[in-house]
């Protein structure tokens, strides 16, 4: 993360307001752009320019995020445009779990911005694949786990936290992801949701510091 907030500074710094907005006119004024030297050793840095491009693409085809909740139908859209438009977003995976987490943030508001309506944070969906581990520390998971199929495995997450979370399954998303995590002073959930007293899995975690 800590290099990935490098790489955006330096990205901002070289081409500021026009980062998101370049066109394929601008390939070898990005191309240079795209070039640092702390990416050296970074296996992927030969695609990073195409990739900003994309990006760029594709908000001038659909609008800046807070206009897409009326440019897709649902969060289900969303996902699947950019699974096809954005490499390395899943348009094989199974999951979408990078799409499904950004819509996550974007539909629930978490990136600042005014939330979906109730009818799409009820359609998002939870990939187990992105927060099994957790799930297996809370003990959630049933006999036979390692047997099931993805998409049984999914299955069984959907109806665990829309029977448990009707209105907003994905809130039990957020303590997922970090349940595990260390932060500055302690379980970085805490920090993240601001104490445990409104934690979705609360009932079911393993930290002895539970406040």
């Amino acid at each position: 993360m800590g290099a990935l907030a490098k790489l955006l500074r330096e990205l901002s710094h070289r081409l500021g307001d026009r980062l998101l907005s370049l066109g394929s006119q601008d390939w070898s004024e990005l191309e240079r752009a795209c070039k640092m030297g702390f990416l050296a050793e970074w296996p992927h840095k030969d695609a990073l320019a195409g990739w900003v491009l994309s990006v760029s693409d594709f908000l001038r085809t659909h609008g800046q995020i807070p206009s897409w909740q009326t440019g897709f139908v649902g969060p289900t859209e969303l996902v699947e445009s950019m699974a096809r438009e954005l490499p390395w977003m899943g348009s094989r995976s199974p999951s979408k779990v990078k799409g499904w987490r950004l819509a996550r943030w974007v539909v629930r508001g978490e990136l600042g911005n005014v939330g979906w309506s109730e009818t799409a944070r009820e359609a998002l969906v939870l990939p187990v694949a992105a927060v099994e581990r957790p799930l297996r520390s809370l003990g959630w998971l049933p006999g036979g786990w390692s047997d099931l199929s993805v998409g049984k495995k999914q299955e069984w997450f959907e109806a665990r936290a829309g029977v448990s979370f009707e209105h907003d399954p994905a809130s039990v998303w957020v303590p997922l992801e970090t349940v595990l995590a260390r932060g500055r002073f302690g379980p970085a959930c805490q920090e993240h949701l601001g104490g445990c007293k409104g934690c979705p899995v609360r009932s079911d975690c393993p930290c002895p510091g539970r406040s």
